[in-house]
């Protein structure tokens, strides 16, 4: 399991379960797709929001805590998720108060 987080832009999104979104890294211009779960409490992102976004890239076997049922679970695909985003607008004196 690896988080990274990055200056971003949302660029496109399809929602059906699970929701993707289509980030365009703002500094090295690259595309990435991710997808935020619909049991994770995210923060709502709309077309055009700039600012930081953070993944976690998972593989499956990777193991994490289960909140619901309090046990250890494994990651049953491969996927990269979102984790959060904290938008350029949101940042007061160059401080990102979370």
């Amino acid at each position: 399991m690896i988080e990274v987080t990055m200056p971003a832009k949302l660029v496109a999104t399809r929602s059906d379960r699970y929701t993707s979104y289509v980030f365009k890294n703002t500094d090295t211009g690259e595309y990435i797709i991710c997808t935020r779960l619909p049991n994770w409490q995210t923060p709502e992102v709309f077309l055009g929001d700039d600012g930081f976004l953070q993944l976690e890239s998972v593989h499956a076997g990777d193991k994490y805590f289960s909140l619901s049922t309090l046990r250890e679970e494994v990651y049953l695909y491969t996927n990269i998720y979102f984790k959060n985003f904290v938008k350029k607008a949101d940042i007061e004196n160059s401080e990102i108060i979370l």
